[in-house]
């Protein structure tokens, strides 16, 4: 069974992003639609006016007004120079998608102990 499987009840996935830097940031969302609106506006649209070019700006609200959110993020990538790792619609491990006997199933068929040439020590 996989957090995927047809038979749980509930698909459950999350979509995240992470900002590494001095100040780490992580949004987490219930879909790629909502991290989407997460980063707008409270990433993007959080960037005060003094932290980049007028040109800069300009493209941002540009790409805000038109609802252009990729672009709007590429910008905001430009302009602060900060890296923006995405993830979109990781699973989210439950005890239905690993109950304890999957568990006990799988660990010792799970590569850590393939190799028996190992003298246990």
């Amino acid at each position: 069974m996989s957090v995927y499987d047809p038979a749980l009840s509930q698909q459950r996935g999350v979509s995240y992003a992470l900002v590494p830097g001095e100040e780490q940031l992580v949004f987490v969302a219930s879909s790629p639609e909502m991290l989407t609106r997460v980063l707008i506006l409270h990433l993007v649209a959080q960037l005060r006016t003094s932290e980049c070019t007028p040109a800069q700006l300009q493209r941002i609200r540009v790409a805000l007004q038109a609802e252009e959110w990729e672009e709007a993020i590429v910008a905001w990538i430009d302009a602060t120079e900060r890296n923006l790792n995405i993830f979109s619609d990781e699973p989210v491990w439950t005890e239905d998608a690993l109950e304890h006997d999957r568990f006990a199933l799988e660990l010792p068929l799970s590569p850590i102990f393939e190799d028996v040439s190992v003298d246990a020590r």
